[in-house]
């Protein structure tokens, strides 16, 4: 896989025009997280497995006034539950998930648990 071809697609998810063909080229056409090549050197490559070891990508942390802090993750392998206690990598901190929710635009639905590789649609 040589990444050589980058498809640019116009949407507008506040229109809702043209976002139903980018998700069908993504499920169609896009190659699966297992079946892209091994990550940067210095890295530690971890595979899409719902059964293996509980491991969060944090992609973005925010606070918010009411409601304190905010961190949007990706579950990258095993399952999350509401209570869980987590090492943070970095800090080799212990943090604990106090609640999960779902996030599209302003709405947060809750949710109790979340696995790798799952695809929810809202």
């Amino acid at each position: 896989m040589q990444r050589g071809l980058f498809p640019i697609f116009c949407v507008s998810a506040k229109k809702n025009i043209g976002v139903g063909r980018l998700l069908e080229f993504i499920a169609q056409v896009a190659p699966s997280p297992n079946d892209l090549p091994a990550p940067v050197a210095g890295t530690k490559e971890v595979k899409c497995d719902p059964a293996g070891q509980t491991t969060l990508f944090v992609y973005k942390s925010a606070v918010e006034t009411h409601i304190g802090e905010i961190n949007y993750f990706k579950v990258m392998a095993g399952e999350i539950k509401e209570g869980m206690d987590l090492t943070n990598n970095t800090t080799q901190n212990k943090e604990r998930l106090a609640q999960i929710f779902l996030v599209a635009g302003k709405n947060r639905n809750k949710v109790s648990n979340m696995m790798a590789g799952t695809w929810v649609l809202l």
